[in-house]
């Protein structure tokens, strides 16, 4: 969402009638932890070195975003605010449309009252993250979504994982 769209900090010589029906203490920041599945990337890849090759791939990610929601919002309508946003943000990105995309609420949770910026539902945060995986590999669905839960969701560094191989320890990824 750019700048421009967020409702600008309103001066205190206004009377609280003029002030719109979702006020100040109305408005409430929510964490939305999503998964998106079904984003149509076009990637070109060169083929035999050099001839540039477009191949079309679908891919997914879990995002966390904090969006501005009135009080006492509940799943849908925070899944909506997500939704819109994320149509504004992907639908020039992928070929399929934000109609056709599988979008699912992981988990939510409220964080507080709306500072002044986001005073209007749906207002999100620039700073938010995603981790992307291909839609066809389940391993590293799973790993981000490990990768997801632990750095965005939780704000911690994701622990090393160990793997063994026969009786051989093979290091793992840290995230």
């Amino acid at each position: 969402m750019a700048q421009g769209s967020v409702i600008p900090i309103l001066s205190e010589n206004i009377a609280t009638k003029a002030l719109p029906a979702y006020s100040l203490a109305l408005m409430r920041i929510y964490q939305v932890f999503i998964n998106v599945e079904g984003l149509e990337v076009r990637i070109r890849k060169p083929f035999l070195g050099i001839i540039p090759f477009a191949q079309r791939k679908q891919f997914g990610f879990y995002a966390v975003m904090m969006l501005a929601a009135p009080e006492l919002s509940k799943p849908p309508l925070l899944l909506g605010l997500a939704k819109d946003a994320l149509a504004d943000e992907f639908a020039p990105l992928s070929r399929s449309t934000p109609d056709m995309w599988h979008i699912e609420q992981v988990e939510w949770r409220e964080t507080g009252a709306a500072p002044p910026m986001f005073q209007q539902p749906g207002c999100i945060d620039q700073d938010w993250g995603a981790a992307w995986y291909e839609l066809g590999d389940d391993v590293a669905k799973k790993h981000r979504y490990r990768l997801a839960k632990a750095r965005l969701w939780k704000g911690r560094r994701a622990k090393q994982r160990q793997q063994y191989i026969g009786k051989q320890k093979v290091g793992g990824e840290s995230a």
